[in-house]
């Protein structure tokens, strides 16, 4: 990871870094061959301290996505790689089901809505879930609002689907706007990378 895109760019609060960085470090994990050798390395105790680390952050955020989708089971998902876990998560989130209610919470927006429109939460609580640990209602409107708002905005300002140093992403359009929400993906992530006591 010594690409420019890592590195604390000028002006930007330690905060801000860290957040960009984990949601960097989510983004590559998606690329397949990056997942693979990690996960060769792990296998192999080829890993540094940090590195390891990074390794049981991203499954375990995995793992977490897998549970709030309602798809995880311990029993299975235990036997899992790196790689299998985040087909898993990516096959959720992008599977109809998923879709079809994201857009029905966004064909639902109304006046609440644009109450909301500024709502930014950094990760979801109890309070935020209903009995079946799932996200309520309300908060996923709020989702699907912060989506929209970021699209928007990164289209008026031309930089919809660009990395941040100015070239075409590689990250779908999910993918794109999900690093870039507070809302991480909807599911209240939250900074998982400092949660792993990465930074």
């Amino acid at each position: 990871m010594a690409s420019e895109v890592y590195k604390k760019q000028p002006n930007e609060s330690d905060q801000a870094y860290r957040t960009r960085l984990q949601d960097e470090l989510w983004a590559k994990a998606q690329k397949k061959d990056f997942a693979e050798h990690l996960e060769k390395l792990a296998n192999r105790n080829k890993l540094a301290s940090a590195g390891m680390k990074i390794y049981k952050a991203l499954k375990d955020f995995a793992i977490y996505l897998g549970k709030q989708l309602g798809i995880y089971n311990r029993k299975e998902w235990s036997k899992l790689t790196l790689p299998e876990l985040i087909d898993r998560t990516n096959k959720a989130l992008s599977s109809d089901r998923f879709l079809r209610e994201v857009e029905k919470i966004e064909q639902n927006k109304e006046s609440e809505e644009a109450s909301q429109r500024n709502v930014r939460l950094m990760f979801l609580t109890n309070s935020d879930l209903d009995a079946d640990g799932k996200p309520k209602p309300k908060v996923l409107r709020e989702i699907a609002i912060e989506k929209a708002r970021i699209k928007a905005e990164a289209q008026a300002n031309g930089t919809w689907l660009k990395a941040p140093n100015g070239k075409k992403s590689n990250l779908t359009e999910e993918q794109w706007v999900a690093v870039r929400t507070d809302l991480k993906i909807g599911l209240g992530i939250g900074n998982w990378l400092e949660r792993q006591s990465l930074f």
